[in-house]
């Protein structure tokens, strides 16, 4: 009786980033306060905001200075910690939703089910950490040698990589921007500290990501270990744009915690045009791009990466600033336009015109786009 009185004493706290290893489960001592308190829960990954209760104990007893007595497994799980990523696909496999996972200490199964979706279960703990300094945006499709970036990821075992395994897609990562994720590498990873690593040499805005980036991502942004814990949460096209309600429950709790979210069904997004080009041809603009797959892209046998969407298509938007004046549709990469119509959208003598091509999918819409900005001599 009287330990379950003690037990139930709670405790919030706060304590600075660098105690970011903390989890749910350790035991500590707050300043302050009188004997030891288990941690229940945390908020926040900067500063981090803690919750716990007081524990009869701080674990086993030493004897002869060395040697500890056998600990009791703990009869209780805390609350698991959902992370749900609604990014872009990173592999071959065709996902068919978010990916998901906890965050558990100790560590058990967890579930997660979706009301109008399917059911997985996570059998590993996923990875999340804090970037430590502001990440600049880089180059796309060649090295990023430009910077270096400290990252706090404990639970993952970061190494530096031959150039064969970077290329190969190890230490797959993405950090949390204003827009989304960025998937990224790093070739370079060094362990300074305790759970820190020092990352160089980067691959940035892999998978389609690049229209993620943010010119700078600010230290405190979340980093999470793509290679761990996550798993497919089956939901229908349908779904996107709607709030789904997932429910989590863990082995050993017999309460399910439920919580919403908005599902976007990033996976499906098709990837921006590149190598955009206009070019003045007998009083026409010919505009020309190349189109890029979510689906199959590492096929090098072929002439062509596969459409990825039910149909080929595209939409290119004419602006003036951020205002679209025309949109045209065309079902190749490829639009001819007559300079006569420019100029009634623009004005004369034509100076700069500004365009934006998309690819369009019939489950997600417009994908993301691409910008060009041209002057006819």
């Amino acid at each position: 009786m009287s330990q379950t009185s003690l037990e139930s004493e709670t405790l919030a706290f706060s304590v600075p980033p660098s105690w970011l290893a903390l989890e749910p489960g350790d035991v500590v001592e707050v300043a302050g306060q009188d004997g030891a308190w288990q941690i229940t829960g945390s908020e926040g990954l900067g500063v981090r905001n803690l919750q716990g209760r007081r524990s009869s104990s701080m674990g086993g007893r030493v004897v002869n200075g060395t040697e500890p007595m056998a600990v009791n497994s703990p009869t209780w799980v805390s609350p698991p910690e959902a992370i749900i990523l609604d990014m872009a696909g990173f592999d071959e496999s065709l996902r068919q939703g978010p990916l998901i996972g906890a965050i558990l200490s100790p560590w058990v199964e967890t579930a997660f089910t979706a009301a109008q979706g399917g059911e997985i279960t996570t059998s590993a703990p996923v990875v999340v950490g804090v970037l430590l300094n502001d990440f600049k945006a880089g180059p796309i499709g060649r090295y990023d040698h430009s910077q270096t970036i400290d990252v706090k990821l404990a639970g993952a075992t970061l190494s530096s990589l031959t150039e064969h395994d970077f290329l190969g897609g190890g230490n797959l990562l993405a950090v949390e921007t204003s827009k989304g994720w960025e998937i990224f590498q790093c070739q370079n990873a060094e362990l300074i500290t305790a759970h820190t690593y020092r990352m160089d040499t980067f691959l940035r805005g892999l998978y389609g990501t690049d229209a993620d980036m943010d010119p700078t991502v600010l230290s405190g942004a979340r980093v999470v270990y793509l290679k761990q814990g996550f798993e497919d949460l089956p939901l229908g096209a349908a779904l996107r744009g709607s709030e789904v309600e997932i429910s989590v429950s863990s082995i050993g709790r017999t309460q399910r915690q439920i919580f919403d979210f908005s599902y976007l069904g990033q996976h499906l997004r098709p990837l921006s045009p590149v190598h955009l080009k206009a070019k003045k041809v007998d009083g026409f603009v010919n505009i020309l791009w190349t189109r890029r797959t979510r689906i199959g892209g590492d096929d090098w046998a072929s002439l062509e990466v596969p459409i990825g969407e039910e149909s080929e298509r595209y939409e290119v938007d004419f602006l003036s600033g951020e205002v679209v004046l025309a949109t045209k549709s065309t079902n190749t990469p490829f639009l001819s336009m007559a300079l006569s119509e420019l100029e009634n959208l623009f004005g004369t003598p034509l100076g700069e015109v500004k365009i934006s091509v998309s690819q369009i999918s019939q489950s997600y819409g417009r994908g993301a786009a691409t910008a060009l900005v041209f002057t006819l001599d």
